[in-house]
């Protein structure tokens, strides 16, 4: 098929099949720039393969596969993530929870004896969840699912909570004073 005979089969293709194309274009993304594209590059490749002479028996069909196919392959290469090499501040942190400052009572400071008792990727992921990162980017950036992001989060805070909950407890009972009438009690 010559350029001109391609080019009018897919402009009466693209007149009543665009706007359903786009529609599914648009369920698969959800972004209607994406699915622009999409149908774009449906047509386009149609019209390359009509123009090499292909016969192609069922149009609407295979232009639904392309979109289908070049919206995997996005998704495919927007899951790849090039290695995330750590800021200098973050290796900082990790040193600080390695060998925790001392107060000028002679004691580690609260937060990072809590964060002491937790183990090292625990304490990583938890790191950067108070830096506001979001679980599925925890998760990209440490090579884990997003499950065991939550999952170690919950760890490392029922941990501190127990380790707070002792040491709280325990000054408790050594600071507390109860008065009941003329007697004190320890």
């Amino acid at each position: 098929m010559g350029p001109k005979e391609a080019a009018k089969a897919i402009d009466a293709l693209y007149e009543s099949w665009a706007p359903s194309l786009f529609r599914y274009a648009y369920r698969l993304s959800h972004s209607p720039g994406v699915s622009e594209d999409l149908v774009q590059e449906a047509f386009f490749s149609l019209y390359q393969e009509l123009r090499k002479g292909k016969v192609i028996e069922n149009l609407r069909g295979w232009t639904l596969m392309v979109v289908r196919n070049q919206f995997s392959k996005l998704e495919r290469q927007s899951n790849r993530h090039p290695e995330d090499l750590q800021p200098p501040d973050f290796f900082d942190e990790m040193q600080a929870l390695a060998s925790p400052p001392e107060d000028s009572n002679g004691e580690p400071d609260d937060v990072l004896s809590l964060l002491s008792q937790l183990s090292s990727r625990e304490s990583e992921v938890l790191l950067l969840r108070l830096q506001s990162i979001k679980y599925k980017d925890i998760a990209k950036q440490l090579g884990i699912s997003d499950k065991t992001v939550s999952t170690l989060l919950a760890r490392a805070l029922r941990k501190m909570r127990l380790a707070a909950n002792t040491k709280t407890s325990g000054r408790a009972k050594t600071t507390r004073k109860i008065t009941d009438g003329s007697r004190t009690l320890h």
